[in-house]
């Protein structure tokens, strides 16, 4: 995949501006022109935790609209937050209370006593790692066992019909009450926290997708893939590497690059940043994999920073000398 970042916004300031109460056209024009009086290019319209309009609602897009129409009044830019909060790809959760199969997943793993009364989704004898039977064996016999847990913040990023609804739920609600604002007011689309699989999961991420693709590429049951992503074995650096690289190829593929597309088509420069993207790197990988495929899949590479963390504070007595996006 080739990189082309030819669509690059104008230096600038452009601050996450937090929806987080009951706003009014009032509060939105008076907040406008601080940013225009600031020197801000300005601003990414953002819902946030604390909002009192129903997110994406005929009167939370009316008052987008309206915000849009006092921008082009100040010479100012919008960009489109697309989620309430993060992470991005959920439609503010509507996804998964509409459509639980699509919620996110893992496969959470432990070293345990086998249970016929509740048999995991796949586990293996010690020391040897063989595929058991759980109702065969004695209650109790050691083993290493998998079993498939939710993750109900966020949807399945691997299968190519969460996008169809993420895009169908936010960027299609937005462009039919902003398409006029499109490539001038309205310059871009910011995406937060991406991934296939959100923080603090100390687990592999699952999807019947990976399933499927990973039993064709290999011509093997997924399952017995298992116990060399937990395990040193012979096989563990080619399995590992595998399966985290189908899971990006698939995230990247059904999930990120019909948003820039999508974006394209309509003049919008897309941009964002993923999960864990600053460390440390075995968290990334389990969130991502790796970041450059990534990058070359928005208009603006864009990573969090968090210098600012620094206990002496040291980042803040530096001047800033780079360009803010």
């Amino acid at each position: 995949m080739s990189c082309n970042f030819s669509r690059i916004p104008r230096p600038g300031f452009y601050p996450f501006w937090f929806w987080n109460g009951m706003q009014n056209e009032p509060e939105i024009s008076a907040q406008l022109k601080e940013f225009a009086d600031s020197g801000c290019r300005g601003a990414v319209l953002h819902a946030r935790k604390g909002n009192q309009i129903p997110y994406l609602s005929d009167r939370w897009l009316e008052l987008v609209e309206f915000a849009c129409e006092e921008a082009s009044k100040l010479n100012l830019k919008i960009w489109i937050y697309d989620e309430e909060g993060y992470p991005s790809g959920n439609a503010g959760m509507r996804i998964q209370k509409e459509h639980p199969e699509l919620i996110q997943k893992c496969l959470h793993f432990a070293y345990s006593a086998t249970d016929p009364a509740s048999p995991a989704y796949a586990a293996f004898s010690l020391p040897d790692y063989r595929l058991l039977d759980e109702t065969a064996v004695p209650v109790g016999t050691p083993a290493l066992r998998f079993t498939i847990a939710e993750v109900p913040r966020h949807v399945d990023t691997l299968r190519p019909e969460t996008v169809k609804l993420f895009i169908e739920l936010t960027h299609e609600a937005y462009a039919k009450r902003l398409s006029r604002f499109f490539g001038n007011t309205v310059e871009a689309v910011y995406t937060d926290d991406e991934s296939f699989l959100v923080w603090n999961q100390n687990a592999p991420v699952w999807s019947e997708e990976l399933v499927r693709v990973l039993e064709e590429k290999t011509g093997r049951c997924f399952r017995l893939l298992l116990p060399a992503l937990i395990a040193d074995l012979p096989e563990s650096a080619e399995i590992r590497r595998l399966y985290y690289l189908t899971a990006q190829e698939l995230f990247i593929r059904n999930f990120i690059r019909p948003q820039f597309d999508w974006c394209r088509a309509h003049d919008l420069i897309y941009l964002g940043h993923l999960c864990g993207d600053e460390g440390p790197r075995d968290r990334s990988i389990k969130n991502f994999a790796f970041p450059e495929l990534y990058y070359c899949s928005e208009d603006v590479p864009s990573l969090d920073d968090y210098l600012l963390d620094m206990k002496d504070l040291g980042y803040l007595r530096r001047p800033y000398t780079g360009d803010a996006f």
